[in-house]
């Protein structure tokens, strides 16, 4: 801020602003500029400035239309970052259709590599798979003994068959007398 935008900012109103003689205080413009300000430097910058020689409808005016500038300037500002957000947001959505997109791909490579389901739709599967498995092995059985006469089969164990004859070695237990 400069020094003519800080003398357009006293209100003739305030009593703080003006000196008894109707001069600007220095200490206020020193506080809206942040500098060390001089008698000489307002004298430079506006010539016979005093409390008087302000207008009270022109300061009016000129603080409205300040006002003004400044909305319109926010209005644009807050326009633009609205725009610029909505850009985003819309690229934002496009990332989301592609990521969704490609997750899809992949939940459908899984459900080709495997096929899921309920923890019940599982049990089941391995069973059927199980009872196809036993199906096919007793096919491949039956297929070998198709051509086999059952008789000649011994279907016991060569020890069930050593337990089975009669002989005296060992199967008898001792007395006791």
């Amino acid at each position: 801020m400069n020094l003519l935008e800080a003398l357009d900012k006293l209100d003739p109103g305030l009593e703080d602003h003006w000196t008894q003689a109707g001069l600007p205080k220095l200490e206020v413009l020193q506080n809206f500029i942040g500098e060390v300000v001089t008698r000489e430097d307002i004298e430079e910058a506006s010539p016979g400035f005093k409390r008087d020689s302000v207008d009270l409808n022109d300061i009016g005016l000129e603080k409205e239309e300040i006002a003004i500038n400044k909305l319109k300037e926010e209005i644009k500002s807050k326009d633009h970052s609205i725009n610029k957000k909505r850009e985003e947001i819309i690229l934002l959505n496009k990332q989301i259709e592609m990521e969704g997109r490609e997750l899809e791909k992949i939940k459908n490579k899984l459900e080709l590599l495997y096929p899921g389901g309920t923890n019940q739709e599982n049990i089941k599967n391995y069973i059927k798979s199980q009872n196809e498995i036993r199906i096919a092995k007793h096919e491949r059985t039956a297929k070998i003994l198709k051509d086999i006469d059952p008789k000649i089969l011994n279907p016991r164990s060569p020890l069930d068959t050593a337990m089975m004859r009669k002989n005296s070695r060992g199967n008898k237990r001792p007395v006791r007398i």
